[in-house]
């Protein structure tokens, strides 16, 4: 079996041991069928890959709100811990670390719309969304971490 631009494809015989071993097809009228279903397993392989978080964080008095997307979630809330004081930054300059409210998506542009229409939103309407998933503004660090503070940090 070879790979062309990302997909299996097979050598000019269908009938050797390595087809068979496989679960391939074992004459040439099957090849169509049989590269149809491993392109589709291998695309659902990487659909799978593929996780983009829209997130809420605020400060440890909660007075402030920021609103951002990645797609490693612990990794930006360890990122944003790790900025906290920087005046570089919105999050940064006035704390903004601990996680109150996420939601999840399988695509960046869906994603990066919700995060738009969070952003354009006045406070009471976020406070209001917050409410839904967390009404005591747990801050949910150390369920999506494993632990909090963050013991070290690793910059992408």
């Amino acid at each position: 079996m070879m790979v062309t631009k990302g997909f299996p494809t097979f050598k000019d015989s269908c009938h050797t041991d390595d087809r068979k071993n496989l679960g391939g097809p074992i004459c040439h009228t099957d090849d169509r069928r049989y590269l149809r279903e491993l392109k589709l397993v291998y695309m659902t392989f990487i659909y799978k890959q593929h996780h983009y978080y829209v997130y809420i964080v605020t400060n440890p008095e909660r007075t402030v709100l920021y609103t951002g997307v990645t797609n490693n979630l612990s990794q930006r809330l360890t990122e944003h811990w790790a900025n906290k004081g920087q005046p570089k930054t919105f999050a940064g300059k006035y704390y903004c670390y601990n996680l109150i409210y996420y939601e999840y998506f399988t695509y960046i542009n869906n994603a990066i719309a919700r995060e738009k229409e969070i952003k354009g939103w006045r406070r009471q309407k976020k406070l209001d969304l917050i409410k839904t998933m967390n009404p005591d503004w747990t801050f949910l660090n150390p369920s999506i971490c494993g632990g909090w503070p963050p013991k070290q940090v690793t910059k992408r």
